[in-house]
């Protein structure tokens, strides 16, 4: 009975010992589609509102990689011009596309200050999931501000792909234009300025970068020399 009794104990102080550590090591619960897209929108767009350039194309850089398919978003934006690639030009694409989005679509801030970001409608849309949102949006003193000079309501549109932990941006449609058409008009006209020779086209697509960059940089230099002398 003894014997009996140290075993029953012993069992039990294993399980409470281990208890804690089945719990920490529990994963957390996958977020809903919502739930997703209103944090990782409202920091995107936090983002996007940041006023210097330097950091707003950093921090722009990392989400990005967070919420878009790195292969995926390429070959779409590229469009039909995407067949006329070889796999070394294909990489040199992939490998510099985001830094292409990020001095494209970051290259002037949003000027918000606050952002409160509500999903109004949800829609299954073959593999995707279709999220319609409504944004109130107000502006930082001395942002730019729509003509109207008041705050701004946005509807916007975005279509979501799941993924085993989570899920990624397919295409995002504010104030009715679509980010993916966006971003394929912006190729098809770097490709047209190529001449349709692709590796001309990687080379201004190279430059542009570059030089977004070294501006960005070289603003963030002046204004911390400007803090500088101020005080």
């Amino acid at each position: 009975m003894k014997t009996v009794l140290k075993i029953c104990l012993s069992v039990c102080l294993f399980l409470c010992a281990a208890a804690p550590f089945a719990r920490a090591q529990t994963p957390a619960p996958k977020p809903t589609p919502e739930e997703w897209l209103k944090t990782k929108g409202m920091e995107l767009i936090d983002i996007l509102s940041v006023k210097d350039a330097k950091t707003r194309f950093l921090k722009l850089r990392k989400i990005a990689r967070q919420v878009f398919h790195q292969t995926e978003l390429p070959r779409l934006a590229m469009g039909r011009h995407w067949n006329a690639m070889t796999e070394s030009q294909r990489e040199a694409l992939r490998s510099m596309f985001f830094d292409y989005f990020v001095v494209t679509y970051g290259s002037v801030s949003l000027g918000f200050d606050k952002v409160d970001l509500n999903v109004t409608d949800k829609v299954p849309s073959g593999r995707d999931i279709l999220l319609k949102v409504s944004a109130a949006t107000s502006f930082a003193n001395g942002a730019n501000r729509p003509d109207s000079g008041r705050d701004a309501a946005l509807e916007m549109f975005f279509a979501l792909r799941e993924t085993p932990d989570g899920y990624y941006i397919r295409d995002a449609k504010i104030e009715g234009q679509s980010v993916l058409m966006f971003l394929r008009s912006k190729m098809d006209r770097e490709m047209q300025a190529a001449r349709s020779v692709v590796d001309d086209f990687l080379e201004s697509m190279r430059v542009r970068i570059n030089s977004r960059y070294r501006a960005a940089e070289d603003l963030s230099k002046a204004d911390a020399a400007k803090k500088r002398a101020v005080r």
